[in-house]
Formats: C-alpha cells, structure tokens, sequence
C-alpha cells in the first residue's frame, strides 16, 4: 500500500525529494534537510547525525541522480520553491495524505520503511543498524568489544 500509493506521489525536488532522499538512504529527515552540496563528495555523503556526529553514506545511483535533478551545485541539496530551507513539513504530508487518500503515517515510516526494505533483501541486521545510523549497531556487551564502525 505504501509503495504503490504514495511512493509513486514523490517528485524530486524540494519535500518530495527530501522525502525520496529519506527513502533511498535511510536517514532522518534533519539530515536530508540539512544536506549541503559542500557534503557530497563523489558518491559519499557526509550526513550530520543525531547527537553531533557525521556519517559517511555511499549514495546509490538513484541518489545520485535525484542530487544531480536539483539543477544546482552549492547551497542545501533540498530547498522550497522559493530556494529556502524546508520547515513545513506537516503541510506537505497533509497534501500527500489527500493525493494518496492514505493517512496515519509520518515522515519517519520513511526511513523505517527503507529499514525493512533492506531487512527483505537479505542485509544482515547489524548492517541495518548502521546504515540507520545508530550508536550501538550490535549488543551492548558486543559493542563495547568491537569498537568498529562498518
């Protein structure tokens, strides 16, 4: 139902890129929001995460082509219409709710959506979890022996 009624809804530029953006990395919506031209490099991303931290992000060809449609190169990778940061979101889900004729979901099924998506396709849990972006990817006894980051 997601998928097929809403995924379909999203452009690629402004919230419905942001949300595409969302969709295909599996990151918050503060950090596509916050997504700087100046932060890709090739193909990584460099996402400023939850609690302070970056992230390095390879982007698959889909991101890297609903970048490259953004028509420009400095400055935040979403941006309204009129070239400012994106800030009202809950219109913009109000309008999605009424294209779709779907409703009682938010922004953030988005990235668990991608979470499961992944989970379908055979990644290995751990893996999931840092792709998410979070802290402790494996147990708690477990991280404090494996200090790595994948």
């Amino acid at each position: 139902l997601f998928r097929s009624r809403v995924l379909k809804e999203f452009g690629t530029s402004g919230y419905d890129g942001a949300a595409r953006f969302m969709l295909l990395t599996a990151c918050r919506r503060e950090e596509a929001c916050g997504l700087r031209f100046e932060d890709i490099v090739e193909d990584i991303a460099t996402l400023r995460i939850k609690g302070g931290g970056e992230l390095s992000v390879p982007l698959s060809v889909d991101a890297q082509t609903l970048i490259g449609a953004q028509g420009r190169t400095s400055g935040l990778v979403f941006v309204s219409r009129g070239g400012r940061a994106l800030a009202s979101w809950d219109k913009w889900q109000k309008v999605i709710f009424r294209k779709t004729g779907t409703k009682d979901w938010h922004r953030h099924d988005l990235r668990r959506t991608a979470a499961t998506l992944l989970g379908r396709e055979g990644v290995a849990p751990h893996v999931i979890e840092m792709v998410l972006g979070h802290k402790h990817a494996l147990n708690d006894l477990a991280s404090i022996y494996n200090q790595s980051r994948y």
